[in-house]
């Protein structure tokens, strides 16, 4: 489930297993803008349209785009409310694949997050451990990563990514975890070379905990999302899925700090 926000502090929801797009007033309000809950690819307005489990979410300039997993498609909701294929479509009917080239012939595997930086977006596509480029001009290419899971650090298609997933960009960088290797990487777009920055990205029970410290000290247990601190930029904050918590990251120094949750449950607290 991924969520994104508009000027005005609505919030808008990608409700993977109802398979609609929710909004959120800042009174609280909820309402379906998209997606009448068929398990289907179908371009249309509003609720005519329908999705197979939209994950990643990103409101842009008064369109959102959806990283739709089990379609392995990007969609776009214009500010009228219609729903368009806006990259992939050609991997819609194959069941997804890897493919580069123009929107209409690119194909995803299981695209799970995407956000937009420098005119271009770029796709955490999971499925096909590589980090994806689409251009203003809708060319798809790929920036990292390459078929096959992998950890090693390296310069675009040399380095090895492992299901690639929650994905910001920032001052000229992609930050992403990898949620197959526990780690918290990027890839500076000035040269494409991939880093992991924090914990071990490696296969196997050394990569996976829970710890907090900095760099290759700390441990994650199935990361899933990120999102920049509107407060602080040098402050992401990472969904540790497989702890239950909410964790902190300091990019001036790569410190991970617990930001709430500590345990399972469903408990309010301070």
């Amino acid at each position: 489930m991924g969520i994104t926000i508009d000027q005005n502090n609505n919030l808008y929801v990608a409700d993977m297993y109802s398979r609609t797009i929710k909004k959120v007033t800042p009174d609280g309000t909820v309402s379906v803008i998209a997606g009448n809950g068929d398990n289907a690819l179908v371009n249309g307005n509003g609720t005519n349209a329908s999705f197979k489990l939209p994950e990643g979410i990103l409101y842009l300039n008064g369109e959102i785009f959806i990283a739709e997993n089990d379609s392995h498609v990007i969609r776009k909701i214009d500010s009228n409310g219609n729903v368009s294929t806006f990259s992939g479509g050609a991997g819609a009917t194959t069941n997804g694949g890897f493919v580069d080239g123009n929107s209409s012939v690119a194909k995803f595997k299981c695209p799970s997050a995407l956000t937009y930086g420098n005119g271009s977006f770029y796709i955490s596509d999971y499925c096909n451990d590589r980090i994806r480029k689409i251009d203003s001009n809708g060319n798809v290419s790929s920036v990292a990563g390459s078929q096959g899971n992998g950890s090693n650090d390296g310069i675009g298609t040399a380095a090895g990514l492992n299901a690639p997933d929650g994905i910001v960009y920032l001052n000229n960088k992609i930050y992403f975890v990898g949620s197959g290797n526990n780690a918290f990487r990027s890839v500076d777009l000035s040269n494409n070379l991939v880093e992991t920055l924090i914990g071990v990205s490696a296969y196997g029970g050394a990569s996976y905990g829970d710890v907090l410290g900095i760099g290759n000290q700390a441990r994650f247990g199935g990361p899933y999302g990120l999102v920049v601190s509107v407060l602080d930029p040098n402050i992401i904050f990472l969904t540790d899925k497989g702890n239950h918590k909410i964790k902190k990251i300091n990019l001036s120094n790569l410190e991970v700090t617990s930001f709430v949750g500590s345990t399972q449950g469903d408990k309010d607290s301070n």
